[in-house]
């Protein structure tokens, strides 16, 4: 089990990488489009005037920053996919065995639907606060 030790690593490097590259662009077009925070005025039973004082430095913050890690997860799993279908390809120029995909293996079903669902909850979380003033 711990031959695909190496491979797995690579992929998590490759993840961070593609995360790490993914953020500025990313940052830039919700900068761009004012997708940031917006503080409440109201709550409620009525004014949130304690509240915004606390929190008024925090409008503008750019939200939806969890997209780039999933946008990287779904890069990530059709690379492996591609790497996978050309696994004997990969064998006889590097010598490196390849014997899953992430997508085919059973451990990483549950990481990735809770990876998606929740950033699917955190995205509509996001969206509904930007988009209420």
């Amino acid at each position: 089990m711990l031959t695909n030790l190496p491979i797995l690593l690579s992929y998590l490097l490759v993840g961070f990488l593609l995360t790490f590259v993914l953020i500025p662009p990313f940052l830039r077009l919700v900068i761009r489009l004012k997708l940031g925070k917006q503080i409440r005025d109201n709550a409620l039973v009525g004014k949130a005037a304690m509240f915004k004082l606390l929190h008024e430095h925090k409008a503008g913050t750019p939200t939806m920053g969890a997209l780039t890690i999933l946008a990287s997860m779904v890069i990530l799993i059709v690379l492996s996919i591609i790497a996978w279908y050309f696994r004997d390809s990969i064998h006889n120029l590097t010598g490196i065995r390849i014997n899953n995909s992430l997508w085919s293996r059973e451990e990483t079903y549950l990481s990735i639907f809770t990876l998606v669902s929740m950033g699917f909850v955190g995205f509509i979380d996001d969206l509904l606060n930007t988009l209420e003033k």
